[in-house]
């Protein structure tokens, strides 16, 4: 009996983990969009914790590069939010931490960076 409770505790508590994951899902998409539509800078563009799978992929330290990447990013990005037809193929709105690690790798890093 007190194990089929305990089973029971954790599988509610397992709903209640993803219930919060999706709404912090659905939260982080919603302010990403509003980023596109009304920001200048990168930040509320870029998905959590890009910039740490940007230098972990890269193999980057913390540095002026990183912030020049994402703002190139963020630019590109806002362009395709309003001119959906010049979006890459692959390329989802607003995009995965992976679509744009994989878009990085595609365009040069070098390239972003002096964008940027």
């Amino acid at each position: 009996a007190v194990l089929a409770e305990l089973r029971a505790l954790a599988g509610q508590a397992a709903e209640r983990e993803e219930g919060f994951k999706q709404q912090q899902a659905e939260g982080d998409e919603r302010r990403r969009r509003s980023s596109l539509e009304d920001g200048v800078s990168f930040a509320g563009v870029m998905p959590r914790r890009f910039a740490t799978a940007l230098m972990v992929r890269f193999r980057l330290i913390p540095s002026w590069r990183v912030s020049h990447v994402q703002h190139a990013l963020a630019q590109r990005l806002r362009r395709w939010s309003k001119q959906p037809d010049e979006r890459p193929a692959g390329i989802s709105s607003p995009p995965e931490t992976a679509e744009l690690l994989e878009y990085v790798e595609s365009v040069g890093l070098q390239a972003l960076a002096e964008e940027g």
